[in-house]
């Protein structure tokens, strides 16, 4: 994350030399800075990942849309035009030759109970995606290794007490581009968060065991969203 601050500060750097020498006037910064900070983060995603989802087609596609409309390629307005139906190719490319994660074999259990509130639909997959809608899942998996959880234009509410990680460690990715992310952690584990939010926000209500035998990972990316994670 460092990183990519670092090469949008370098980005925002450059065009105000070449609007202050007068080779390229720039009349707002941000117009610039926040889609290259989309494009950069969709980027480092599907490399880190070593994988294309919905999740980081959308944010190069978003970010490319409205860059290319501040260096005029493109007129004004015709980004919000652009965008509906741009976002609806992306998604499907990405279904249709985005690279899955590598699946693991995962063993499943019979055990229920009811929630105080609500009841939550269990399940265990290796990705849940909200888009324009709610997704409310209990993860029930007694080899957990990891899971992705996407939150656009919708909210997910994803409960993570029931799982049994296999090996010493597990990674979940969190989401959250004009959405919201809710995760339950369990309680007897090492948790470890990386991640940055721009034009976002992130709440750590969590508890860490430091003295636990189990690592769980957490990922986020919060973009004019928010993640919360609890437990």
């Amino acid at each position: 994350m460092k990183k990519i601050l670092g090469l949008v500060l370098v980005l925002g750097g450059i065009l105000l030399l070449l609007s202050n020498l007068n080779i390229y006037y720039v009349e707002d910064i941000m117009n610039y800075i926040w889609p290259a900070a989309l494009i950069l983060l969709g980027l480092a995603s599907m490399i880190e990942d070593r994988r294309i989802h919905v999740f980081n087609g959308l944010l190069v596609t978003i970010g490319s849309l409205f860059l290319v409309q501040a260096f005029g390629i493109i007129s004004s307005g015709e980004a919000e035009l652009l965008i509906a139906p741009v976002v609806i190719i992306t998604i499907g490319l990405c279904l249709l030759f985005g690279r899955s994660a590598v699946k693991t074999t995962r063993n499943y259990s019979s055990y229920e109970r009811k929630e105080k509130d609500h009841k939550r639909h269990e399940s265990s997959q290796k990705s849940y995606t909200s888009l324009l809608n709610g997704v409310d899942e209990k993860v029930i998996d007694d080899a957990f290794v990891s899971c992705e959880v996407s939150a656009m234009l919708g909210g997910a509410d994803i409960d993570f007490r029931e799982i049994r990680i296999l090996g010493s460690e597990a990674t979940i990715t969190l989401n959250a581009l004009f959405g919201g992310v809710t995760a339950i952690l369990p309680k007897n584990v090492r948790i470890i968060i990386s991640g940055t939010p721009f034009l976002g926000g992130f709440e750590n209500r969590t508890i860490s065991d430091p003295s636990a035998e189990k690592t769980l990972y957490i990922r986020y990316t919060a973009m004019f969203g928010s993640v919360e994670i609890k437990n």
